[in-house]
């Protein structure tokens, strides 16, 4: 049976030394293998999905396993699993929903191991001007982190 932490290893092999990361690797029932990908400087195109598939079928015999594999990027909509999603987010807006249920869009400063880093800009109404206020924010009460898709 192929493993998800096998099928990892050999992505890691493959995007070693580059600026390519893993977001999530899982192996379904059947051998439904997913793996999603990102890129810390740019963003994840056909020929990069279809270069890391073919490189992680040729470390299997269809003959004596059959699988079907999907790579595919890291889902815009979907929340931050990895901290390089973070990273690559820093100057940009992200949606951060903590566990006790407080969600709010925020301008991601800086990301470390621990924590993040986030501006948050509102309108004082009292005062009738706009503050911006630094919070950092530490990863064990963050539930999710989502960018924040603008049409603008």
């Amino acid at each position: 049976m192929i493993t998800a932490e096998t099928i990892k290893t050999i992505v890691e092999t493959k995007i070693k030394g580059s600026d390519y990361f893993i977001t999530e690797v899982s192996v379904k029932p059947h051998n439904h293998i997913q793996v999603a990908i990102d890129r810390l400087n740019d963003k994840i195109t056909i020929n990069d999905c279809v270069e890391i598939s073919r490189f992680i079928e040729s470390h299997f015999n269809r003959e004596e396993e059959d699988f079907q594999l999907d790579v595919l990027s890291a889902g815009l909509d979907e929340p931050f699993k990895v901290l390089q999603q973070y990273q690559k987010s820093v100057g940009k807006n992200v949606e951060v929903l903590t566990f006790d249920g407080i969600k709010q869009q925020v301008k991601l400063m800086a990301v470390n191991e621990h924590e993040l880093q986030v501006q948050k800009t509102y309108r004082d109404k009292k005062q009738k001007k706009e503050i911006t206020e630094t919070l950092n924010i530490p990863f064990e009460k963050i539930k999710h982190t989502k960018k924040v898709i603008s049409f603008k």
